[in-house]
């Protein structure tokens, strides 16, 4: 007698079907309660953290809190939203704020030395006399903000966005500024020596009175560009498009002008170039 199997293949395969259904829903309830303990202790954190039992705080919410004054060195605040915050002279020092946002955030005379900031966003921040000596700002956002008087020497700063920044005194002495984008930003009496700008872009910038002596600036585009007064001794201007900018009584002995297209600018002697 022949046994009919149909039956049998059939239930195996509903039973397979029932026992995959069943993994599946159980996956994504782990996963679900995974993330959810990941929130609950996020949220831990950020209590541990206003309290001051804790210095870390990743990707926590810490929009418009008054944080002045704390000792936030080598604090984990790596995606958190500091948004408005205010960290007037807290010390930040060796902090990780990689992808972290500050938008509008007042670090007026913070100490940020050797920090990393890679990625954050720094739009509108307020860093009046703040240390940022050494620190990682690759790649990050710093549009429109105010860094006056600040010591950014040392930095890394390659491939920043600086659109619209006002950077007047401040001390860049050997940061890397490579491929960033300092459009329009104010650089007036700021120190640059040895700072390195290659590719950057300068459009409709001013370094009135800048220090800019063996400074790299091979390669930028800088058109419009207001070099009154500013020191260039010895700096690269190698295959740079410098067209219609101003270098009135700038010095510019020693410059390595190799490829470098004057057309249009004004002369340290106040001659037009061709």
């Amino acid at each position: 007698m022949k046994l009919n199997r149909k039956p049998f293949l059939a239930q195996g395969v509903l039973a397979v079907v029932y026992i995959s259904t069943v993994a599946i829903a159980l996956a994504c309830t782990l996963d679900f309660a995974a993330a959810q303990a990941q929130n609950d202790v996020a949220r831990g954190d950020r209590d541990a953290f206003l309290k001051g039992s804790t210095k870390d705080c990743p990707r926590c919410d810490l929009r418009d809190q008054e944080l002045q004054r704390r000792d936030l060195s080598g604090a984990d605040l790596r995606g958190a939203d500091l948004s408005y915050a205010l960290l007037h002279r807290a010390d930040l020092r060796n902090a990780r704020l990689d992808g972290a946002i500050l938008f509008g955030a007042n670090l007026n005379k913070t100490i940020v030395r050797q920090a990393s900031l890679v990625g954050a966003d720094l739009t509108n921040t307020l860093f009046f006399e703040a240390d940022l000596a050494g620190a990682s700002l690759e790649g990050a956002k710093i549009v429109q903000s105010r860094l006056q008087y600040a010591r950014l020497n040392q930095t890394n700063m390659r491939g920043v966005d600086m659109n619209g920044s006002l950077l007047r005194s401040t001390n860049l002495t050997g940061a890397n500024l490579s491929g960033a984008n300092l459009q329009r930003s104010n650089f007036e009496e700021a120190l640059l020596r040895r700072a390195n700008l290659s590719k950057a872009s300068l459009h409709g910038a001013a370094f009135e009175k800048a220090k800019l002596n063996d400074a790299d600036l091979s390669g930028v585009s800088a058109l419009q560009v207001d070099f009154l007064g500013a020191d260039m001794t010895n700096a690269d201007l190698s295959n740079a498009d410098m067209r219609g900018c101003r270098f009135a009584l700038a010095r510019m002995e020693g410059v390595k002008r190799e490829g470098l297209n004057l057309s249009g600018s004004i002369l340290p002697d106040g001659r037009e170039a061709d």
